[in-house]
């Protein structure tokens, strides 16, 4: 609240990232905006821009470089079946697909990354400007994201894994953003909207907006796990099987029931089975990807935006800039790929850099 000339104004925060994003860099929301070769550029750096709210220590963890992925058309790549003819879709060296098929009628924009294996996949986009992205290392199983446009983001942290039968359902313009190394199990159920409105008999509002569903790095979901509009689960965390999850999940927790209830505190997890850990096991060494967030925070709401490094303008549609599109096979080359291999880690280097020296001054 704050007084202005004998009145009282209240500020409205924006009720999801996208809508912080929006405000703070306009120039990137418009040329997304914008049907043009640079719209996939805006769409990928925003995605990254996604990212900076699970990383804790907001250094600008990229899950890759625009200019590292090569645009592919339909039959260019075996497994692959590009259906929607308004899609446009991105993909890294060494990527494996099987029955991995982009379909809908909208606008959208596909990213793989490095070295993902994506099986009996479906992206269904339906309205315009709909984004995927999958970051390096994925390993994804029969999941079926179903984007309802404009503007719905659904971006995935690498190293992320998926099971048969999960199910991402994103409307209204909102997203579902996972962390890397997130574990999602069989039949695992995430929505970002209730599907129908319901509203007030007295004043005809809507009392049911869609809400942004967040996992941060290292989250475990258990099978057959319903993960409601407006989620957002802390880091490290384990949710038991067959929960209904519904608002903050505190990091370092154990949580399960329908209502989801924290059951343990203070733990973490490790992907190998329990029979593979001796006596010995030191959870703090932390096996998987040490660039990870280890930040122990409790997470921040989506009613909270968080402060990310300087303006967001700072981080340069330039450095994206990708490279022709040119045929798959030219992926075998090693020219080829010692060159992408050069230009994500000066991309990298560049971004991180910037941010650095933003949150110096």
């Amino acid at each position: 609240m704050m007084e202005n000339s004998g009145k009282t104004q209240t500020s409205k925060a924006p009720r999801s990232l996208l809508e912080h994003i929006q405000a703070r860099a306009p120039g990137l929301w418009k040329l997304f905006h914008e049907t043009s070769e640079d719209s996939a550029i805006a769409a990928h750096i925003l995605c990254q821009i996604l990212f900076l709210y699970t990383d804790g220590n907001g250094r600008g963890y990229l899950p890759q470089a625009f200019s590292s992925l090569i645009e592919v058309k339909n039959n260019e790549v075996s497994g692959l079946d590009i259906r929607n003819p308004k899609a446009r879709v991105f993909v890294g060296k060494n990527c494996r697909f099987d029955r991995f098929v982009v379909g809908g009628a909208g606008e959208t924009y596909v990213f793989i990354g490095d070295d993902a294996a994506l099986t009996a996949c479906d992206i269904v986009g339906i309205g315009k400007k709909n984004v995927f992205m999958a970051g390096y290392s994925c390993r994804l199983e029969g999941l079926f994201t179903h984007i309802y446009g404009p503007y719905g983001f659904a971006a995935l942290g690498p190293g992320m894994t998926s099971q048969h039968g999960c199910n991402f359902c994103i409307q209204e313009g909102t997203y579902v953003l996972v962390g890397g190394d997130a574990m999602l199990s069989t039949h695992v159920f995430v929505r970002t909207s209730d599907s129908h409105g319901i509203y007030d008999r007295s004043t005809g509002e809507r009392i049911n907006p869609a809400r942004p569903v967040t996992l941060h790095p290292h989250v475990w979901i258990s099978r057959a796990t319903t993960v409601n509009k407006g989620t957002e689960i802390g880091e490290h965390s384990v949710v038991g099987q067959g929960a209904v999850v519904h608002g903050r999940l505190a990091p370092y927790s154990v949580y399960a029931g329908s209502p989801v209830q924290q059951v343990r505190s203070n733990v973490t997890w490790d992907r190998r089975t329990a029979s593979a850990l001796d006596d010995n096991y030191d959870p703090s060494l932390h096996h998987f990807l040490a660039t990870f967030s280890k930040n122990a925070k409790r997470v921040v709401s989506v009613d909270e935006p968080p402060t990310l490094p300087g303006p967001l303008e700072s981080i340069s549609v330039d450095l994206a800039r990708p490279q022709p599109a040119r045929p798959l096979t030219a992926a075998g080359e090693g020219s080829v790929q010692t060159r992408w291999l050069q230009e994500y880690a000066a991309v990298k280097a560049e971004i991180l850099a910037r941010n650095a020296e933003l949150s110096r001054s």
